[in-house]
């Protein structure tokens, strides 16, 4: 069974977000509400996994997550599939 959550509305209004190409509003959205995430915003990310829910290759992800810790908003470790979201909990 999947999990429910709440989703704040105020990340569509927020200035970063507003500011964000379609793809990466996306992208972002969906690192925050994916099945993987949890309530500190750390939380296991595989590549594979996100390829095929978002449908995207995996060389893509890696330039969506490379913009995003340009941006300071993600710390990715490959290796060990970690994902932390910088602020997460200014959309909870």
């Amino acid at each position: 069974m999947d999990k429910k959550i709440n989703i704040n509305v105020g990340f569509w209004r927020d200035n970063f977000v507003v500011s964000l190409p379609f793809e990466e509003k996306s992208f972002y959205f969906y690192l925050m509400h994916n099945r993987k995430t949890n309530q500190c915003g750390r939380y296991k990310f595989s590549l594979k996994f996100a390829e095929s829910e978002l449908s995207l290759s995996n060389e893509k992800i890696k330039d969506l997550i490379k913009r995003f810790e340009d941006y300071g908003k993600v710390i990715y470790d490959e290796k060990t599939e970690e994902m932390i979201i910088v602020d997460f909990h200014r959309y909870q």
